[in-house]
């Protein structure tokens, strides 16, 4: 009984000693707590942003259910890649910013302004795809790569014109970023023509783009333009210098304005002097590919019977003598104002 006596006075000091030391239980506690909380929200933001899929079924197709506290822990691979990224969690805290001046805040604090994801995108690359022009020029005044690629081959360039948007493009083009590329990567001229981005085919083509670059199973930027239906893009292209024969093999961008049934688009190739007796590969003309009884058809076999004037023709000669990479200084030659914007097809 003594004995038993002792012991539970010893208890009853330990929970004296518990009680005191509850406090600092509690801190322990509170910080764990926060520390698990922001842990969970990276973790939710990588599952989301990286593995492509919402948190919830990111989680289940990990694990086969929601986790709780017996599930199994995420395999491996996807523990690696949180690991790896968690290192560059303020640069990736990009994206989440509301302001879009984060960029400068982690430029600040030191972070690597160039930190990869496991697709080889950049905060600029992220940046560029949201549109956001300062947070662009805040991430290459740091020092960020403007021509890096991603595991596919794009540039911020090519991101910022798959947006449309005129000032990343411009930033990126005034801090040497390539207007063109090789032949096997993306190319941010046809991206911008295909989607319909007019000013930024204007900016590329300023800065020195290749207006009739062609690209294997694509075709020219003014092919990929008229295939998409994309009338602005057609017209820019064109004032600039694109050829107007030049389109994908023995396509011609007369062609697949035909096929699709643009009437707008076909009626400004014709008056760029396109050829309505071109043959594909298949050996049909333009007005065959028209949809019967359409416009489109009624334009080009009008077309056909109609000669072509010679002031049309001498424009197509000094166009062509003058060379699309020269034609914005046409303005500069002491012609008659209504003469030069003949010229430049004003």
């Amino acid at each position: 009984l003594h004995d038993e006596d002792i012991d539970d006075e010893n208890d009853d000091q330990d929970d004296g000693d518990g009680d005191g030391d509850e406090d600092d239980d509690n801190d322990d506690d509170d910080d764990e707590g926060d520390e698990d909380d922001g842990a969970s929200i990276i973790e939710a933001f990588f599952l989301f942003r990286y593995l492509g899929r919402p948190v919830s079924s990111a989680r289940r197709s990990l694990s086969g259910s929601p986790r709780g506290p017996k599930d199994p822990p995420v395999p491996g691979q996807y523990l690696l890649v949180l690991e790896t990224l968690l290192l560059q969690v303020s640069t990736a805290l990009v994206w989440f910013s509301s302001s879009h001046n984060a960029p400068c805040v982690v430029v600040l604090q030191g972070h690597e302004v160039d930190a990869l994801t496991i697709h080889q995108t950049t905060p600029l690359h992220e940046a560029c795809l949201g549109g956001h022009g300062a947070c662009a020029r805040a991430l290459l005044d740091a020092g960020a790569n403007v021509n890096s690629r991603t595991l596919e081959g794009s540039t911020p360039l090519f991101y910022a014109c798959a947006v449309g948007s005129v000032p990343c493009a411009e930033v990126l083009l005034q801090r040497g970023a390539r207007p063109g590329g090789p032949l096997h990567l993306p190319s941010p001229l046809h991206e911008a023509s295909s989607r319909g981005h007019a000013g930024c085919v204007e900016v590329l083509l300023t800065w020195g783009a290749d207006v009739d670059q062609v690209l294997p199973g694509q075709g020219t930027a003014l092919y990929s333009a008229c295939l998409s239906q994309e009338l602005l893009c057609v017209q820019q292209l064109l004032r600039d210098g694109a050829d107007v024969q030049r389109g994908r093999g023995l396509e011609s961008p007369l062609h697949a304005a035909a096929q699709t049934g643009h009437a707008p688009i076909t009626r400004l190739l014709l008056e760029f002097d396109a050829d309505v007796q071109a043959l594909n590969a298949e050996h049909q003309r333009a007005v065959e590919l028209a949809p019967p009884g359409g416009s489109t058809e009624t334009l080009l076999l009008a077309h056909e019977v109609t000669p072509t004037s010679l002031s049309r023709k001498c424009r197509q000669v000094v166009r062509c003598s003058v060379g699309h990479s020269r034609l914005h200084l046409l303005p500069l030659l002491p012609l008659p104002a209504p003469l030069t914007r003949y010229l430049l097809h004003r």
